[in-house]
């Protein structure tokens, strides 16, 4: 109830995209938009796999409700891949989708996201549509290893809804850092 609420396109707000690649686990695709005040509206999400990457470019640009300042991904979309021998980079920017990147760690990301969810002092500063059903889920399902696992306790296991909290990763790190 804190995080979710009606957020909608402001024209005069920049918007940004997030990306994480997937193929067996869906890629996931963010629009995000920042207020004047520095408030995160998550507005939309997309989220499918099987597919090759040019079909997922092109139904991310039907979804664009207005022009996108930058899109923000993995920064491992910038390897070559097997089938292509492109880069998710290269296939992206063929198709009109123009990409940034910034190394960073899980955990630092994971911070950010923690501090727009529960600021020191404050409101949170992030707010997700209702209709982003999967990151609302993500949210909720999102975990680290049991204890005595053989994983380390301080990564989040990944196994599916993680793909929506690292899309949400890419953006505060690339924007918010």
């Amino acid at each position: 109830g804190r995080h979710v609420g009606k957020v909608n396109y402001c024209p005069d707000w920049p918007l940004y995209r997030a990306i994480d690649f997937g193929y067996q686990n869906p890629l996931v695709c963010l629009w995000v938009q920042v207020t004047p005040d520095g408030r995160v509206h998550v507005l939309d999400e997309y989220s499918c796999s099987r597919l090759p990457l040019a079909h997922h470019a092109a139904e991310i640009l039907k979804r664009d409700p207005g022009p996108v300042r930058m899109t923000y991904i993995d920064p491992a979309g910038r390897q070559k891949e097997s089938t292509s021998g492109a880069a998710c980079t290269e296939i992206l920017a063929a198709a009109g989708i123009p990409c940034a990147w910034r190394g960073s760690t899980v955990e630092e990301g994971l911070e950010l996201i923690r501090c727009a969810l529960a600021p020191a002092v404050g409101p949170p500063t992030i707010t997700i549509h209702p209709g982003c059903a999967g990151l609302i889920r993500a949210f909720n399902s999102y975990h680290y290893p049991a204890p005595g696992s053989s994983a380390p306790a301080d990564r989040p296991v990944k196994d599916g809804p993680d793909h929506l909290i690292d899309a949400l990763r890419y953006f505060f790190v690339n924007r918010l850092r």
